[in-house]
């Protein structure tokens, strides 16, 4: 219980820190922006563009890595196949078998439907379907159907989601559980 304390202080201090620090960018940028504006419309579209560049990176066609913690614990990694689909593959400790797990997951993200307007970043809902399987006492096989949110730094390569749904044993019997966690990704 002491590590997961100390897992969220420091998550927590990353996220105070990548926030105070966007915040000092922002009140930097608005007034270069000011300036820019009364000295040329190029420069302002330029800075414009620049902008629109970073705060997109991250959210199509890029490789990420990161970390989950929930009813799995480990690293995780993966790709963005369009804007909105994502497949991820995650090793680690699986809390449900009891041993090494390796989890699958497509996660469908409903950028264009479901997109709530925050000061900073942007917040996105996903869907998430994804397989299991961790190496216990008996190879246990689960199927995943998810509800996430994930939150997307301001010009940075990071972000940070929330899952949580309903977790299906299929092997070696049947049963039905609750799965999800918390998971920070970096974007290349």
């Amino acid at each position: 219980m002491k590590k997961l304390f100390i897992f969220f202080v420091v998550v927590g201090v990353i996220l105070l820190s990548f926030n105070t620090e966007a915040k000092q960018r922002t009140t930097s940028k608005k007034s270069t922006k000011t300036v820019a504006k009364k000295s040329s419309p190029s420069t302002t579209k330029k800075t414009s563009a620049t902008f629109l560049k970073k705060a997109k990176a991250g959210y199509e066609g890029d490789w990420f890595a990161g970390a989950y913690l929930g009813d799995w614990f480990g690293p995780s990694g993966g790709y963005w196949f369009t804007k909105n689909l994502v497949g991820q593959v995650g090793l680690g400790y699986d809390f449900s078998a009891g041993g090494f797990g390796i989890a699958l997951d497509a996660q469908y993200y409903l950028k264009d439907h479901l997109q709530v307007d925050v000061p900073e970043g942007k917040l996105y809902f996903y869907g998430d379907v994804g397989l299991k399987g961790g190496f216990g006492d008996e190879f246990e096989t689960r199927i995943r159907t998810l509800a996430g949110a994930a939150y997307f730094l301001p010009q940075h390569p990071w972000s940070f989601h929330l899952e949580l749904g309903p977790s299906w044993q299929v092997t070696p019997n049947f049963s039905v559980g609750i799965a999800g966690g918390i998971g920070a990704r970096y974007h290349f």
